[in-house]
């Protein structure tokens, strides 16, 4: 509702939303019959136009890559998958 009032009125809107909510809502609105079971198990090979391979810390990492492409906004990935306590918790410094 809120990106429909932003999109007909502008302006931002305060959202408060509840995980849990969220889950009981998806739940709550049933499944298709056999639906998981109608689908074919996803293989290497099927999803191979979908997979980047990113160099990091561990070797060549395979990943699924960005679902969409925006001309002026492109994704990118900045830091590939690192161990855990490479870099300190805090937020980057930008400027």
């Amino acid at each position: 509702m809120a990106l429909a009032h932003r999109t007909q009125e502008g302006g931002s809107w305060l959202v408060r939303l509840s995980l849990a909510q969220t889950g009981r809502w998806l739940n709550g609105i049933g499944r298709i019959a056999g639906g998981a079971a109608t689908r074919e198990d996803q293989t290497r090979a099927s999803i191979a136009d979908l997979l980047e391979d990113i160099p990091s810390p561990f070797g060549r990492v395979s990943a699924v890559g960005p679902s969409r492409w925006l001309d002026q906004t492109p994704p990118r990935l900045d830091l590939p998958p690192v161990p855990l306590g490479t870099h300190p918790p805090e937020w980057p410094k930008h400027g």
